[in-house]
This record gives C-alpha cells, structure tokens and sequence, in this order.
C-alpha cells in the first residue's frame, strides 16, 4: 500500500515537471522493478535447498528429469533455468535439474521379458528393480508389461526402475474343430498344431470301422475351448 501511494505521489511530480508521457513510462518501470527479483545462484545445492533459496525470494522451484554433469556431484543441482542473475517477476518458475554425475545409465527395455530376466537385465544395465506390481490376464505369458522409467531414461547408477508384471495368461477361447471320423495320429497332429493336448484316447468297440478311427471326442467340435485346454478322444477297436 505504502509503496503504491509512492509511486502515485511520484507519478505526479513527474507528471507536472516531465510530461505525462514521459512520467508514465518511468512509473510503469519503476513498478516492473519493484515485483521483479534476481535469480539466485543454486547450482550445487541439493535440490531442497535451492528450493529453499528461490521461495525466499518469492519464486517457485520446479524440479526436471536428470541429466548427466561431470562437475556436480549425483544429486546436486546441475543446471537451473534461467540462470542466476536473471531478474523475474516474484512467482516465477525456475526450472532445476539434477546431475546424473559423470554419466547418466540408459533404461533398457525390458517389456515382454520374464520377471527374473528383466530383473537380470536391469541389474547388467547398472541399475535395479523399484516397486513390483502385478496384474492377471492381460498379456498371453507371464512377461512385463510395462515399466517406469520409460526406455531410454538416463538414471543414476543403482536407481530403480518400477515393472507392471502380467501373472495370469489370458485365456484364449476358439472353436473346437471336429476331428471325428479321422485316424488318433492324424487327430493329434492337428490337435497339437492348433494348441490343444491330447489327455486320453479311449478304445470302443465300433464294428464296422477299422482299429484306431476316432468316433467321439470332448469337447464336441463346434463348441468353445479354450485354446492348451485338454481333449479325449474315443477311438474304434
């Protein structure tokens, strides 16, 4: 309030010695300098303690992905936006970014691994297994789905990345195909190559027919399965 009553007083005396033109613009940048603020230096610091600095002076931290810098230690602030000494209006957004010391490690892509061998591929990469969570029935294996950081993130060493893990395969249902009528080893060849198991073949007596035709099978052709699910056979004799 004080500061503005003075900038009105002053606007006046300008205005009657100056001009009101010329007064104007002296008042508007007199205003702009009294809400702007220098960007303090805060490269180096951890980045709670440059948070610290840039809210006492009335602007906001906003801390980035992390990237590599030889000269400051992991952790540290490496670089900040914009840099110090840059004059901002108080409530501005400084952007701050920690080092990765020397060298930041690339994430790898490990969806559609194994749990065990995403792990194992985490750990050669340098880096570890963060949070396991799991879901069940959307993938055909038991494989990672998904993963944080995205592939191709730079880390530091030993951070760790979080795996979306598939436990339960997703059932598959087809049509049964009809196999009566055909020789067993011609019906389990087909049943093989269509994903299906073979779990028995019972011997009836069907006069008429040859050894080894089958003439009845479960589940019955035309109806769902579920595609690794077992089938029995019944077969001539």
């Amino acid at each position: 309030m004080k500061g503005g009553k003075l900038l009105a007083t002053l606007g006046a005396l300008l205005g009657v010695v100056l001009g009101a033109p010329v007064a104007l613009w002296l008042v508007l940048w007199l205003s702009l300098q009294a809400s702007a603020v220098k960007v303090p230096a805060v490269e180096g610091q951890s980045p709670e303690a440059a948070a610290r600095v840039l809210q006492a002076v009335g602007l906001v931290p906003r801390l980035q992905n992390p990237v590599p810098d030889p000269t400051h230690p992991v952790g540290t602030v490496a670089r900040q936006r914009p840099v110090a000494g840059f004059q901002l209006k108080r409530g501005s957004s400084v952007l701050l970014y920690p080092s990765l010391g020397v060298a930041g490690l690339a994430v790898p892509d490990v969806v559609g691994l194994p749990p065990a061998a995403a792990a194992a591929q985490l750990e050669q990469a340098g880096l570890a297994e963060g949070e396991h969570a799991e879901v069940a029935g959307e993938g055909v294996a038991t494989v990672v789905i998904a993963q944080s950081p995205a592939p191709g993130s730079l880390l530091a060493p030993g951070s760790r990345v979080s795996l979306l893990v598939n436990r339960q395969v997703r059932e598959r249902a087809v049509v049964m195909p009809d196999v009566v009528g055909e020789p067993v080893e011609v019906a389990q060849g087909w049943l093989s190559r269509w994903g299906f198991r073979l779990d028995a073949v019972q011997p009836v007596p069907y006069p008429g027919l040859p050894s080894g035709v089958v003439v009845k099978q479960q589940p019955p052709a035309g109806g769902p399965a579920i595609v690794g699910s077992g089938v029995i056979l019944w077969a001539s004799r």
